[in-house]
């Protein structure tokens, strides 16, 4: 809004200083349409760009939780079409967990601002070996976030995904250390993402674990592959050599 007030100001000035003084019907209009309702202009209303766009990505989650049982339940993920398999913990044994992994040293949580999918893979196999099933939270956009080793830009982000039950209900937790000093509900870990007014959200996808970075979204991997873990390896032990020692 700021930026639309200056724009008019600017165009006032610069036809102003065109003319030499002469009033032209461009400048009179702007004499008495924009400017006295600047004030109006700076009260408006946000607008809301998704609005009757039947193919704009929703800011808010539009998962569905199905096929619940004791130990797990599947999320569904429209937006790549996706349904995968989570494991359901408690929020005492998800802390637990979390701690595990936040204790992790060859973890790079300190160099946050980029290398997420390494980290996220190889918490997603330290969660496996625990007889964790985890998912892959991927968030598409432009996010200056603050992180636990100072404020980041990122272009995606992803962590792990579980879900917890506390009392009947049943809900996605991510894990991420770099943000956060405990497993956070999904909604407060997108709200992270987007707290600064620069950071713009586009897309959200949920992924079985398998998938790597953003490029794998869609393609329902089955295991991981073996470029997967190499580049996981590569990637946090170069990460792991900017921190300070």
């Amino acid at each position: 809004m700021k930026k639309l007030i200056k724009l008019f100001l600017f165009l006032f000035s610069f036809i102003s200083i065109q003319v030499m003084g002469e009033d032209t019907v461009l400048e009179t209009n702007l004499k008495t349409t924009v400017l006295p309702n600047l004030p109006k202009i700076k009260q408006g209303p946000n607008l809301n760009y998704n609005h009757n766009c039947p193919n704009c990505t929703p800011t808010e989650s539009n998962y569905k939780i199905t096929e619940a049982n004791e130990k797990t339940a599947k999320l569904d993920s429209p937006t790549n079409k996706q349904t995968i398999e989570l494991s359901i913990l408690s929020l005492e044994k998800a802390s637990v967990l979390f701690d595990k992994l936040a204790a992790q040293k060859d973890i790079p949580f300190a160099y946050a601002k980029d290398g997420c999918f390494a980290r996220a893979h190889k918490m997603a196999m330290v969660l496996d070996d625990e007889k964790i099933i985890t998912g892959k939270a991927f968030m598409q956009g432009r996010f200056y976030a603050q992180t636990n080793s100072g404020p980041v830009f990122w272009t995606y982000h992803v962590a792990p995904i579980v879900l917890i039950k506390i009392g009947e209900d049943i809900n996605p937790y991510v894990f991420d250390p770099s943000m956060f000093k405990m497993p956070v509900p999904l909604a407060q870990w997108k709200q992270g993402l987007r707290k600064s007014p620069k950071s713009i959200f586009l897309a959200e996808y949920f992924t079985n674990r398998f998938s790597y970075d953003l490029f794998d979204k869609d393609k329902n991997l089955e295991s991981y592959t073996d470029a997967s873990i190499n580049s996981m390896n590569t990637e946090n032990a170069k990460f792991l050599e900017y921190l300070p020692h």
